[in-house]
């Protein structure tokens, strides 16, 4: 049956002309996980798992119904299946707990392009003081002073009248809170969605380019609906929760890192080839020793399983 343009229709459409002008250049692009240790470079927040593994449900499901809009040339249909997938997109790319924060850097993205009379500099203001009042685990000090520098130099070029510079500083903060992106290919996914906007949005939909970014998409996004999706992705969650939780609690931190490893001896194996089992037989030996963990251990660990993440979700795209 043919959707109907509802309210809640005309919602999606305005939360769409919304998304596409806050996404910008670079959003989510944090650099793979050998670059550097994951621990050192993102602000950590446990406890993201279920919500990422939901939200990217509904991305995957959003996306099989644009698929079918564009194969029966139902035009309505197919914007309204994308303007869900970049709505869901958004409530994906941060934890839950740092929602307010999002929208805060939302509230500075808005103001910095002028369409309203909104002060740029309050809005600095006001998501620098936001940012200090994250909560606090002493293994995150650094980059909650990160955080602040980085929306510090944000202000002051917006006081120089630079707002190129001041969004650049922005887009640094918005990829620093996304730490989905180390378990789910966001800014990939959302470039193929974007594409799929463009030719959607044209007065004759162009079909076969949004049926290329879609199919795309469903590749990228596919990962996310095998069951060792949701065994990597929570067990990276515990790693992240080991981290934080280290310098104030070992024995928590240890806890966390027992849990790590059930979620991934749960129904395993490592039929890609990337040393899976060898990163299972070191988170192994890694909670069996609580007196020789420490903080760079669990770092290099949590690097490693998004690492393998990566690999698990590119062998699932190349297995259709």
């Amino acid at each position: 049956m043919p959707r109907t343009t509802s309210l809640p229709a005309l919602r999606r459409l305005l939360l769409l002309l919304l998304l596409t002008s806050w996404a910008p250049a670079g959003y989510g692009n944090t650099g793979s996980a050998t670059e550097s240790r994951l621990s050192a470079t993102h602000y950590l927040i446990p406890g993201f798992s279920d919500h990422l593994l939901h939200d990217g449900l509904l991305i995957y499901e959003d996306l099989l119904e644009a698929r079918n809009a564009v194969h029966g040339h139902h035009t309505l249909a197919l914007r309204l299946a994308l303007a869900d997938a970049s709505g869901h997109l958004l409530q994906l790319s941060t934890p839950p707990s740092l929602a307010g924060l999002r929208q805060q850097m939302m509230t500075v993205r808005q103001a910095l392009s002028g369409r309203d009379k909104s002060s740029p500099s309050a809005a600095w203001t006001a998501l620098i003081a936001s940012i200090d009042k994250l909560p606090m685990h002493r293994a995150d000090r650094a980059a909650r002073a990160r955080l602040r520098r980085t929306a510090e130099r944000g202000r002051q070029l917006t006081s120089k009248d630079d707002i190129p510079g001041a969004r650049a500083e922005l887009s640094k903060l918005v990829a620093e809170i996304e730490i989905t992106s180390h378990v789910f290919p966001i800014a990939t996914v959302r470039k193929s969605v974007g594409s799929a906007v463009d030719a959607a949005s044209a007065f004759t939909p162009r079909w076969s380019k949004a049926r290329k970014a879609i199919a795309d998409a469903i590749g990228e996004t596919r990962w996310i609906t095998r069951p060792e999706a949701d065994h990597m992705i929570h067990a990276f969650d515990a790693m992240v929760a080991a981290y934080v939780q280290f310098p104030d609690s070992p024995a928590q931190a240890h806890r966390s890192l027992q849990h790590a490893l059930w979620w991934l001896s749960h129904d395993r194996s490592d039929g890609d080839g990337d040393g899976d089992s060898a990163l299972l037989h070191d988170i192994r030996q890694a909670a069996r020793t609580q007196s020789r963990l420490t903080l760079q251990r669990i770092g290099r660990l949590q690097t490693r399983l998004a690492y393998s993440i990566h690999h698990e979700r590119l062998a699932a795209e190349k297995s259709h």
